[in-house]
């Protein structure tokens, strides 16, 4: 369970009249739909890094299972300390480069002050490897611009020289324009062949998703793509025309209607209605890990909502280590973009099936093997977008 779902469990627990709590619980919804849009895009501070088979990899924080054949705890050269060195650092990418411009920086524990409420932050766990093919290794730091809108962890390459000076290489999930690339926080970041490997999302100045490896090495002076694609596809226009079984997608189990379970969530790309790929791994309102996971997608449909169509698909999530659960997710469009916000609309409990769904105006006939359920759209923006109707009650359903 997240903080501000817990924030707004406890708004409920305060109130005391069916029409606050309405209310309450539309608020807490809202802001939980805007928490999972950037799930996807966010990172840890601290890193768990470690050794495999001839090759490194770095992952965000929290208990990563062994990797067959790795080890954990990949140690800096204590000599060579780049979260203690002074070196010039490139403008951050992104909408960072103004608050973050290039310059020499002084860390110190990690920490460079650049300017007035601004602050170069690297993680303490770094990436070694071969990036150019010479002599000597490479590092990998994650970085971030502290600042009053602050940026996720990035990647930036360096090389430490025989005298201990430390030189920047570049950043490394850049589009070729320099733009930043949103790293998929749950996959890891490798190094391999004299190359490293990272799993992109987007642009971060576009709506156009597609889960991509991208593997980046230092050639003539320059980070530079040297395999993997170099492009988007467009964002979708036309929800008829949407295909929920071969695209990428962001697929969450949690609900708030059973938010002590076990839930995992993360961005997929389905090809012919199947992905694989790492989900991250929520327990008791904390990232317990980062572990493989195989989504399918059993059945879609697209549904009347209000002044739009949403495109419906209902996901087996199986997780390697636990059951599987079946999610109704409904994606909605945002800023003009169809196919963008997911609500889950029902998490089936382990082990029940979703026999059918049936869309109608503006609702959602969901049969599963322990019953029947009916939703219906909610055009109020203040709300959650489905609402289950009952013979007895009214029962609100939260995004994922």
């Amino acid at each position: 369970m997240t903080d501000r779902l817990r924030a707004g469990l406890a708004d409920l627990a305060e109130t005391a009249t069916p029409v606050d709590l309405r209310e309450r619980v539309y608020r807490g919804a809202r802001r939980i739909a805007r928490r999972n849009r950037t799930l996807g895009a966010m990172t840890g501070v601290a890193l768990v890094a470690g050794s495999v088979a001839g090759y490194t990899m770095l992952w965000p924080p929290a208990g990563v299972g062994p990797q067959p054949g790795a080890t954990t705890g990949l140690t800096p050269d204590p000599t060579v300390d780049p979260r203690n060195a002074t070196f010039t650092v490139p403008a951050y990418p992104g909408v960072w480069a103004d608050a973050c411009p290039a310059g020499e920086r002084a860390f110190v524990n990690g920490l460079a002050d650049v300017g007035p409420g601004a602050k170069l932050m690297i993680a303490e766990d770094v990436l070694r490897g071969d990036l150019d093919g010479a002599p000597g290794d490479e590092l990998v730091l994650r970085v971030q611009c502290d600042t009053e809108g602050p940026s996720e962890l990035n990647l930036l390459a360096v090389r430490v020289g025989p005298d201990g000076a430390v030189t920047a290489l570049g950043w490394v999930n850049v589009d070729a324009d320099g733009e930043l690339l949103v790293l998929d926080r749950a996959e890891p970041v490798e190094i391999r062949e004299g190359s490293v490997r990272v799993v992109v999302i987007k642009r971060y100045d576009d709506w156009a998703r597609d889960k991509q490896v991208r593997r980046y090495a230092y050639r003539d002076g320059h980070m530079v793509q040297i395999d993997g694609p170099t492009s988007f596809p467009p964002v979708p226009t036309d929800p008829a025309a949407v295909d929920l079984r071969t695209m990428t997608l962001f697929v969450n189990t949690s609900w708030w209607m059973d938010p002590s379970a076990t839930s995992y969530s993360g961005y997929v790309k389905l090809v012919d209605g199947t992905a694989t790929g790492h989900l991250e791994k929520i327990v008791n309102d904390t990232t317990a890990g980062f572990v493989p996971a195989t989504v399918t997608v059993l059945d879609t449909a697209l549904v009347s909502a209000g002044d739009h169509q949403a495109p419906v698909a209902v996901f087996e999530v199986a997780p390697a280590d636990g059951p599987a659960r079946v999610v109704v997710t409904a994606y909605h469009p945002w800023e003009g973009h169809v196919a963008q916000e997911p609500w889950n609309v029902y998490v089936a409990a382990p082990g029940e099936t979703i026999e059918s769904i049936t869309p109608g105006p503006d609702q959602l006939a969901i049969v599963t093997s322990s019953g029947g359920h009916t939703f219906r759209y909610n055009p109020d923006p203040a709300g959650p977008r489905w609402v289950e109707v009952e013979a007895s009650e009214e029962r609100l359903t939260d995004g994922p």
